[in-house]
């Protein structure tokens, strides 16, 4: 995998870890309020030394509904904007995730994936 991809790769997992909240407690990450997003969405701004900053917006059950960072680059700056959206909920093994992600680069659409099925399997 080239090394501009690999770094993409990371960031994008590193978004995922935020869905789950937990990430948000560690003791090196920075939390600030922001204003509510056009939708009046509450938001806060996610700060962690090595990562690009991400500003997450909550829905109503408190879960994100809606992120805006950079695309990763290999000098650490971060390139286009990207504004990914969350909607719907989809479960399995008390894990509920959301159904439908999209990406949008520089406002435009880059990615969109919705789940129709998640399914855990047992570590052997």
């Amino acid at each position: 995998m080239a090394a501009n991809v690999l770094v993409e790769e990371r960031h994008q997992f590193y978004l995922y870890s935020l869905l789950r909240l937990v990430p948000l407690l560690d003791a090196d990450v920075t939390l600030s309020p922001i204003p509510a997003d056009t939708t009046g969405r509450p938001g806060l701004r996610v700060d962690r030394p090595g990562r690009l900053p991400v500003s997450l917006f909550f829905d109503p059950s408190g879960r994100v509904a809606w992120m805006v960072t950079r695309f990763a680059t290999l000098d650490g700056a971060g390139g286009d904007s990207q504004e990914i959206e969350f909607s719907g909920t989809i479960s399995a093994a008390g894990v509920v995730w959301p159904r439908t992600m999209r990406i949008r680069r520089n406002g435009v659409p880059y990615f969109d994936l919705e789940l129709t099925r998640l399914a855990f399997r047992q570590a052997p």
